[in-house]
């Protein structure tokens, strides 16, 4: 049974538990810094299957995603009387 949008938002909380979610936004970039900074290039690129991502597709996928939630966030908070959010397909 595929895992509804409640229990999606129960374990993506339960990673940081009671930590202030702001505080882990703004601790990430120096994490991953120091998490892949010492990691040779040709494993930064390995992929662990075909089909799977290299440690450095998934960085830049963190990047991007961060880019479209600010953009998010701003059109948002903008709109006086809400605003529906774009969906986007990340296959496509």
């Amino acid at each position: 049974m595929p895992e509804t949008i409640q229990q999606y938002v129960t374990r993506i909380n339960s990673y940081i538990g009671s930590t202030d979610p702001l505080s882990v936004l703004a601790a990430t970039p120096a994490r991953l810094r120091s998490l892949l900074e010492d990691i040779p290039d040709v494993q930064l690129r390995a992929r662990p299957a075909p089909d799977r991502w290299s440690l450095l597709e998934i960085a830049a996928h963190l990047s991007d995603a961060d880019l479209v939630i600010g953009y998010r966030v701003r059109t948002i908070l903008g709109a006086p009387d809400g605003i529906a959010i774009q969906a986007y397909d990340q296959d496509s």
